[in-house]
């Protein structure tokens, strides 16, 4: 009989179709990893909190994986968003979820378009000041030589919340290691010291 001592120390593990499984630590530790194990054999860690599997998108021969995580900024609630390729290496690196008081939020809901060589991100996000400020979008990532890279449908409207973002989408997409395999504790704190607007 496991006692909950036993329970909380042993990882948690999903099985996805395709192969694909996610392994959680349970430990004590003060930094936890979960983990996402490849169908091609590839293995990328993230941090543990909130962590979970969103996707597995087949892109024209390549499969990405596209997990979630914590990394909450200081008074609010932030999600990240790892997309992976089949060999376990980081392709981008996105804001998910953000909410900063009572007041501000971001919500992206990621899908694959029909072409199988695009991303889409689409964003919904809303403020309130004196009245409520609402803006929708959807960011497009492109499949190109093995990455994925920002394409926008159009050009980005200044002083909206999407130029805003993607400036600080070019920032972290410039800051990532080509195929690393781990989510660096320097890309979380700049995405935790970032606000949205």
């Amino acid at each position: 009989m496991l006692t909950r001592r036993l329970f909380m120390a042993a990882p948690t593990i999903a099985w996805v179709p395709g192969r694909v499984s996610i392994a959680v630590e349970q430990g004590d530790s003060v930094r936890r990893d979960a983990s996402v194990q490849l169908a091609g054999g590839g293995v990328f860690s993230f941090p543990a909190r909130r962590a979970r599997l969103l996707a597995v998108l087949r892109l024209r021969g390549e499969e990405v994986v596209a997990v979630a995580f914590a990394a909450d900024p200081p008074g609010g609630i932030q999600d990240l968003l790892a997309l992976v390729g089949s060999d376990g290496g980081l392709l981008a690196l996105e804001r998910l979820a953000w909410q900063a008081g009572p007041g501000g939020t971001l919500s992206t809901r990621i899908a694959m378009l029909p072409d199988r060589s695009h991303i889409s991100l689409e964003r919904s996000a809303a403020r309130h000041d004196d009245n409520w400020r609402r803006e929708a979008w959807t960011d497009y990532l492109r499949l190109a030589d093995g990455t994925l890279v920002d394409a926008p449908a159009r050009p980005v409207l200044p002083g909206s919340w999407q130029f805003g973002l993607s400036r600080q989408r070019a920032e972290m997409a410039g800051r990532i290691a080509p195929a690393s395999r781990t989510i660096a504790a320097e890309w979380v704190a700049a995405m935790q010291g970032s606000a949205l607007v």
